[in-house]
């Protein structure tokens, strides 16, 4: 199967944030299990803008990977940019994933750190959204107006989608929002009228 990776860098620079794109070169060159290894320039941003440079061709061999570890700064540019959720906007990850899928990427790097990985876990949630789940399983109102909306593995409460099998997550949500999820979880594993009252 044709593999092909992108690698984007966020945030500020740290002392190992080349060191890690290093580390995915050369982990990609070694394994040859990757056909083209793509370099986002300025992030997420500069992916958005179709901006992005070939990384095999730049990295052609191992002194060069090595130099990058000691490379100063961040080797491909940082954003800091924040990603909307995609219920906000999702005309941004339609854009997004039309130019993964012309470069057929199969793998996805993006070093940073928190806003970074609260990037990945939107791209990740669409991608799970786009790809399993473009109809809903149940789709209703709980009794204060709040769309709910099941798909599979999902539950969309309003704006927040949450992983359903993901207990610690549940657990770790304010009181009242856990008990909404845990009662529309109970409702759809019994196939309860979706119709009827929720005692919150």
């Amino acid at each position: 199967m044709k593999r092909n990776c992108i690698i984007g860098q966020s945030g500020g620079p740290t002392i190992a944030i080349n060191a890690s794109l290093a580390g995915i070169i050369h982990r990609a060159k070694s394994s040859e299990e990757f056909d083209n290894v793509y370099g986002m320039i300025n992030g997420i941003k500069g992916l958005l803008e179709g901006r992005y440079m070939d990384l095999l061709e730049e990295f052609d061999d191992g002194d060069k990977i090595n130099a990058l570890k000691q490379t100063p700064a961040m080797y491909l540019g940082s954003c800091r940019y924040k990603l909307p959720t995609f219920q906000d906007d999702e005309d941004t990850y339609v854009k997004l994933f039309k130019i993964l899928k012309e470069l057929e990427i199969t793998d996805f790097f993006y070093i940073g750190g928190n806003d970074s990985m609260d990037t990945v876990m939107k791209l990740d949630d669409y991608a799970k959204l786009r790809r399993d789940y473009r109809k809903p399983l149940y789709d209703f109102r709980l009794p204060d107006g709040t769309p709910v909306k099941e798909y599979g593995n999902f539950i969309q409460v309003g704006y927040k989608l949450i992983p359903k099998y993901n207990r610690g997550y549940i657990m770790s949500l304010p009181r009242e929002e856990k008990t909404i999820i845990n009662n529309v979880i109970i409702m759809i594993n019994n196939n309860t009228e979706i119709n009827a009252s929720l005692n919150l």
